[in-house]
This record gives structure tokens, sequence and C-alpha cells, in this order.
């Protein structure tokens, strides 16, 4: 059975593969609602310590005895000491307090204000992210092995329905260890989960679609991310937004009742009959009438996952120009993931509204991801991300002259500028796992790919601890020191970005002298749509570079 020949029939994206892919975009959507809320989940509000022996202190005024207390308790601009021996004085000796009241306005309750980490527990807010992040590391690891192995519906579901126990787990936890276990957890479930959903939708779709499908991913993440801001503004209280957050990824469970798995895996693993009836019912549903012959069994025209020839990562480091190469987009994936979680986890340090903000950062992903789909088969890959990762280092280095030389009624100009540098970084992590799967020759590409996805995660755990920055050092320079740190990268990143050879227009390099004569010569016709490669969400990053088992026929 040739599942390629059998889509000519059914149709590329028929209303069946809709209907099937938009059931896998909200894996997407719910992947992104749990990632970046950690922004509400550890919003830090304004706090000061607690006056001894005051059950009812609250961080609002009540009255003048209330404000003789507190200045004779605290001393002036004070957030985490206290007089150590009641009275003013000049010789008043300070004394670190243990216990403090915070500013309830904007949210009732949040993980910093139920765990006080602020003050010398303030680095455990980064510490649960990066747990987080950490366990997307892990979960890549072994996202791709489970889903070939056990089935991308299965993975998917399981893993979903782990990720929402685990949710519930950090909801209910009792003090910062279990927020740090649970947090990981909920990373490491959610990526297979993610890399599950992924496959499945590249793989029942023809090769003519798979790059928008791919990149279309993306889409539902910023859809995921816009959903947070209503339920984040309308729920005040962290434990119940992560609670309102796990139900609706809950209706991915009955996926395993209601849905096939990926016909592609079936035929790979022998399920023949599995596989029929999933094409049976795509052409009913698409309308199309799918020849009899193609179901039948003819395993020497079908290539497997197995089939792809697998090499070692060693081969590019054997070759200099190549372990250049892999340098260079090494630091560009990088820069694109610190970029892209930095900013948005930074969103809650910008001045305004943390909603506005929040919000925009998530509506902006869309424009972003179109400019992706439009530029990448008419201009080509390395112009279109050296621009994208540019734009977002210009817009971030902008902030400095911003910070320096305008009074705060032109603060709004580093919420837009932060803005734009999401929109640039975006776009160009995006673009980044397109052209790094058309830089290698086959032997080599999915472990290109898994080198450089994991170098995404590991500088994406140094995020938060950027992001973090403006509460460890205050003043003006709070909102400035993070923009200008991923802002830098991303400008060495597309500098070093400019040494790439341009990929659109070629074959993919199935051998090493094809790799290295990238650049140097192109077809004349140019690459047929059908053999370009997907483009993954600029969020999560599957192992491998699973669309090219259909298509690498010459292996």
């Amino acid at each position: 059975m040739d599942f390629d020949a059998i889509l000519k029939h059914l149709g590329s994206f028929g209303k069946y593969q809709i209907i099937l892919y938009c059931c896998m975009g909200w894996q997407s959507i719910c992947v992104a609602m749990m990632n970046l809320s950690a922004v509400f989940f550890f919003y830090a509000p304004d706090f000061r310590c607690a006056i001894p022996g005051l059950e009812n202190d609250t961080f609002d005024v009540v009255d003048a005895h209330h404000e003789s207390l507190i200045n004779a308790t605290i001393p002036p601009g004070e957030t985490c000491k206290i007089y150590s021996a009641g009275g003013k004085g000049v010789n008043q000796t300070m004394e670190p307090c243990s216990s403090w009241v915070y500013d309830r306005s904007l949210f009732t309750s949040t993980a910093v204000t139920d765990f006080d980490l602020v003050c010398n527990q303030e680095i455990f807010s980064s510490v649960v992210t990066m747990a987080y992040m950490f366990g997307f590391l892990c979960g890549g690891f072994i996202g791709g092995a489970l889903t070939d192995r056990f089935g991308r519906l299965t993975v998917l579901v399981i893993g979903t329905f782990l990720q929402g126990a685990a949710a519930v787990g950090f909801a209910l936890s009792v003090n910062v260890y279990m927020l740090i276990a649970f947090r990981f957890l909920m990373g490491l479930f959610s990526m297979p989960a993610y890399a599950a959903a992924f496959v499945y939708a590249m793989e029942i779709v023809g090769p003519d679609r798979r790059t928008d499908v791919g990149l279309g991913i993306g889409i539902f993440y910023a859809f995921g991310t816009v959903f947070v801001t209503p339920l984040a503004y309308f729920i005040r209280n962290w434990v119940y937004l992560v609670i309102a957050l796990t139900v609706p990824c809950l209706l991915i469970v009955p996926y395993w009742c209601l849905l096939p798995d990926s016909p592609r895996w079936l035929i790979a693993k022998g399920y023949k009959e599995a596989a029929v009836k999933f094409v049976k019912k795509a052409a009913k549903v698409n309308k199309k009438i799918v020849p009899e012959k193609l179901l039948q069994d003819d395993e020497t025209d079908f290539k497997t996952i197995e089939d792809v020839p697998k090499g070692s990562i060693i081969e590019v480091f054997k070759n200099g120009s190549l372990l250049r190469r892999t340098a260079i987009v090494f630091f560009n994936w990088g820069a694109a993931a610190i970029g892209y979680y930095g900013l948005s986890l930074n969103s809650g340090n910008l001045v305004g509204d943390i909603f506005v903000n929040f919000l925009v950062q998530g509506a902006i992903e869309i424009p972003a991801i179109l400019f992706a789909m439009f530029t990448l088969d008419r201009i080509g890959r390395k112009g279109p991300h050296v621009f994208s990762i540019m734009l977002c280092g210009v817009s971030c280095l902008a902030t400095i002259p911003v910070v320096f030389f305008a009074d705060q009624s032109l603060n709004w100009l580093l919420v837009v500028l932060s803005n734009v540098g999401k929109l640039g970084v975006t776009a160009a992590f995006s673009i980044i796992y397109v052209y790094t799967a058309e830089l290698y020759h086959t032997t080599v590409r999915s472990a290109s790919i898994g080198v450089c996805a994991i170098g995404a995660r590991v500088f994406s755990m140094a995020a938060p601890y950027i992001a973090d920055l403006g509460k460890l050092i205050g003043g003006k320079y709070a909102q400035l020191l993070p923009l200008v740190i991923f802002g830098s990268a991303a400008i060495i990143a597309g500098f070093l970005a400019c040494f790439l050879p341009e990929t659109m227009g070629n074959d993919l390099p199935d051998t090493l002298e094809d790799a290295l004569n990238l650049g140097k010569k192109s077809k004349k016709k140019g690459r047929k749509k059908e053999d370009q490669i997907p483009a993954d969400n600029p969020g999560f990053v599957t192992n491998g570079d699973i669309s090219l088992e259909m298509k690498e026929k010459k292996c």
C-alpha cells in the first residue's frame, strides 16, 4: 500500500484530513495554554514585610495608625527587612523578615504569594519554569521513539492525560519542591503528546501541503496563547486558573475511541485492515473514489520510517565546513528559542496592562507565521530568516535609547519594540526548522535536527532566568536588561546566518558532497512543492524529521 499514491485520489488535504488536523491542532492549543501561562502563575505583585504580631496586616494602608506601624517597623524602600528592635533611630539595625503581605489588587493569589517566592526565595520562580523547559528537553528525547513504537494516537492520548494529572498536582502543591517536580512532569508528558500530534498531522496530508500544514500548527499554538488571556482575566486565582486550563485539554482523551491512528504508522506496523478502514472513511467524507488495487499489499512500493538510512552525527564533526555550518545553525536555534520564550515570559515585566501585553504577544505570532508561509517558497530560506531574527535583535536593542533618553511618557515604546521583537523571532523560529532540514544530507538530517532541537531546549532553559533579571536589579534597567540580552543574541545569530547557503531551488542533498555544494549551484526548475520540508511550531520541536519518510525514495 502506497499511501502517497492513495492521497492522489483522496486529495492532499480533504475534508476528512481537515477535521483530523483540527483535532491535532487542539493539542497545540493545549500545550500553548500550559506553556506560557506561567506569566500569570508566577506573577510577582508589590509586597513588603509583614508587621510582626499584627495578624490582620495588609499591603494596603488601612488608617493612620496602620501607617505609623509600617513606618516604625519597616525601613523606607525595603521589602525584605524590618527594624530589629521596633523603634526608629539613627543606629537602628535591620534583620530579614520571615513573612510578607502582598498587593492583591490584580491577582487574589499566585504561586509567588502562596509560597512566598520573594527576597531570598525569589529564584525559585525561575527554577520552576526552568524545570518545565527541562521536562520538554527530556520529553523530546523519548517522544519520537514512543510515537514510532506505540502509535501516534496512543502517545497523544496518554501523554495528554498524564500532563493533565501533573497539572492538577502542580495546582495542589503544598511546597515549592512539589511545584518544581510537577512542573517538570508537565513538560515531560506534554512534549511526546505534542510530537505525536504534529507527526500525525504531517502524515495524513499530501507532500504538496506539508510545509503549510507544518507551519499552520504554529497558528493553533498562537490561538492557545490568546485563549489564556480571557481566562486569566476572569480567574485571578492561580490554582483555579491551572484547573481551568487543564479541563479543555482532557477533551483529547476521547480521541482514543473516536479517531483512527495515523495511516502511515498503521501500514508501517502491518495493521493493514485498520489502514484500509481509514482510507475508506476518508474517501467517504471527502467524496472521493480510491481504486481497490491501491489498497492491496505491495510492500515493494512502500517505504516505512525504518527504511530511511540512519547516519551518525559524527559525520558532521569530521568535516570542517559542515561543522562550521552546524555551529551557526545551532546558535540560531538557541537564539531563536531564548528570544521566543524570553520575550513571552518577559511580557509580565513590561509597563502597561499585563493582560493586554500577553494578548498582543500571543496574537502577533499569527502574522509572523503567515509571513513565513508566504516567503519560504517565493523568496527563499536564508533571506527571510536573517531578516526576521535581525528584526528581533534590532527591536530589542532599540529599547536602550528609550530607557536612557526618553521620559516615562514614552515607556509604551518598550512594549511596541518588544512585540516587534516577538514578531521577528516567531517567524525566525518557524523558518529555521525548514532551513535546517534542507542544509544536511539524508544520512545525518534527522540527527542534525535532533542536536539543534536539543540546543534550543538548553538555551530556552536560561530564558526564565534572563526574564527575571529585572526582578533582581530593579529600576530602569529592569525592563531593559532582558531585552538587550535577547536582542544581542538575535543580532549575532542573524550575522552568522548570512554565511549559510540558500537552499531554495535545490534538491534535498542525499550525500555529503550534495550538502557541501549547496549554494554553489541550483536547479533550473527549482524544488517541487512536494519536496519541501515541513516546519515545526516555534514553541516546540519534535525529535527527528518524521515527515521525510515518504519521499526519500532514492534511499
